[in-house]
């Protein structure tokens, strides 16, 4: 699974398309919490050709957080299924989802089936808890395919470019619930006192990646 991630932008240098990109790989840190494993995988990207990584040549860091799990037995979705969901139907969108239009930044989507099979090809992700529906419910316990991490990651980011006049400098993220396909999604966000943006993604009333992002 997707926990969450980073990413920093160099004010100096940047990526070019159809230029070449050197990228350095590492795993520097390794968690073990509750019979999971949290690895923590740390990306740095240079432009150009580099045979050694520089101090200050890179153009963009990213860090990956993955959690893995021991496999499980076939599970009964009604059983295992989170009772707060229960009446997660667009009929019970009431006056409290509606604070989201107050927010200066706001986005909303309702992720399909072929929108998430075209991202696990996309980003060469075979897992079929993204696309298979029988899988999904059967084998992993829940409602239907989910919607990819990285997919509401970058969409967030996308949200925080819509910040006139300002550059993105850094950007935090971690997922905290699941997302299901075929039903809305809405990202939303807003400035904190110090400066900061605040971001959100929530389906229903449950809040499924929370993010911030800072400026230059």
């Amino acid at each position: 699974m997707w926990a969450g991630g980073s990413m920093i932008w160099s004010e100096t240098n940047s990526l070019r398309v159809g230029s070449p990109v050197t990228q350095a790989l590492s795993i520097p840190r390794v968690e073990h919490k509750k019979g999971m494993v949290f690895v923590h995988q740390q990306r740095v990207l240079y432009p150009g050709i580099q045979e050694t990584a520089s101090a200050d040549g890179w153009a963009l860091k990213e860090t990956r957080i993955h959690v893995f799990r021991a496999a499980q037995q076939a599970v009964d979705p009604v059983a295992s299924a989170d009772p707060s969901l229960a009446h997660s139907s667009h009929s019970h969108l009431d006056a409290r989802a509606n604070r989201d239009d107050d927010a200066p930044y706001r986005f909303s989507y309702t992720p399909t089936s072929p929108l998430l099979f075209l991202y696990s090809a996309l980003t060469h992700n075979p897992h079929k808890i993204h696309y298979d529906q029988c899988w999904s419910i059967g084998k992993e316990g829940q409602r239907g395919p989910l919607v990819h991490g990285p997919l509401t990651a970058t969409l967030l980011v996308e949200l925080a470019g819509q910040v006139e006049s300002k550059k993105l400098k850094e950007f935090n993220y971690r997922a905290t619930s699941p997302k299901v396909l075929d039903e809305e999604i809405r990202m939303t966000g807003r400035w904190s006192e110090d400066g900061m943006l605040m971001l959100e993604a929530k389906q229903g009333f449950k809040v499924g990646m929370k993010a911030t992002a800072t400026f230059v």
